[in-house]
C-alpha cells in the first residue's frame, strides 16, 4: 500500500500578524475520513540562522530569555528575511544586528522546515567563516541577547551532554563538525 494525499475540503484563518498565521483546514484521507488539521503558515518570505565562526574557531552564541518556555536559551543570531532581501542578505544583517559580527566568508549550506508537521516556515542556514567584531549591536525593540563565545568544540560537548537543547542550535554546529568547517 503506498502513501496518498489527503484532500483539503475547506480552510479558514483562524489568527493572523505580522509574523505568523494559524489555519484550520477540514481534510478528507484516502479512505473518507474527515478530520481538523490546525497548523500555522509563515507569511515571510522565511528566516534565516549563522553560524559563525572566528580564526580561531570560536562560535558566538546569542542567550536569550524564550517567553514560551519561560527560560534562557542558546541559540544562533537569525531571524525573519524581509521582503525585497535575499536569504544572504537577511544572514548578514542578523548577524550584523544581534551580535555587531561581520564576516568574510559565507556558505548558504541548506535550507530546512523547523517544524514540518505544524509550520510552512522555510529556515535558510548559513556558515559564516571568519566573523570578527566590527560594529555595534542593533537589537529590535522586543530583543536582549547576551553574545556568549564559545569554543566550537565545548558548544560541541554541550550539545552531546544535553545542556545545550535547541534543535537549531544542534544541527547546525553538529553539521559544521561533522562537514569539518571547525578544523
Amino acid at each position: 500500500m503506498g502513501f496518498h494525499r489527503w484532500k483539503r475540503v475547506s480552510s479558514k484563518i483562524t489568527y493572523h500578524e505580522r509574523f505568523i498565521r494559524a489555519r484550520k483546514d477540514e481534510l478528507e484521507s484516502p479512505t473518507g475520513e474527515r478530520t481538523d488539521y490546525v497548523y500555522l503558515e509563515d507569511p515571510t518570505p522565511g528566516t534565516v540562522i549563522v553560524l559563525a565562526i572566528s580564526a580561531d574557531k570560536q562560535i558566538p552564541l546569542a542567550k536569550q530569555y524564550r517567553y514560551p518556555i519561560g527560560d534562557f536559551q542558546y541559540n544562533l543570531p537569525g531571524g525573519v528575511i524581509d521582503p525585497g532581501e535575499t536569504p544572504l542578505q537577511a544572514a548578514q544583517r542578523e548577524l550584523r544586528e544581534e551580535t555587531g559580527l561581520t564576516a568574510a566568508d559565507w556558505s548558504e549550506v541548506g535550507n530546512y522546515h523547523p517544524m514540518a508537521s505544524h509550520f510552512t516556515r522555510t529556515a535558510h542556514f548559513f556558515i559564516a567563516k571568519n566573523a570578527r567584531q566590527t560594529t555595534h549591536k542593533q537589537w529590535d525593540c522586543y530583543e536582549e541577547i547576551e553574545v556568549v563565545w564559545m569554543p566550537a568544540e565545548q558548544a560541541v560537548e554541550k550539545i552531546l551532554s544535553g545542556a545545550f537543547n535547541d534543535l537549531e542550535l544542534a544541527f547546525a554546529i553538529l553539521f559544521a563538525k561533522t562537514k569539518g568547517f571547525f578544523e
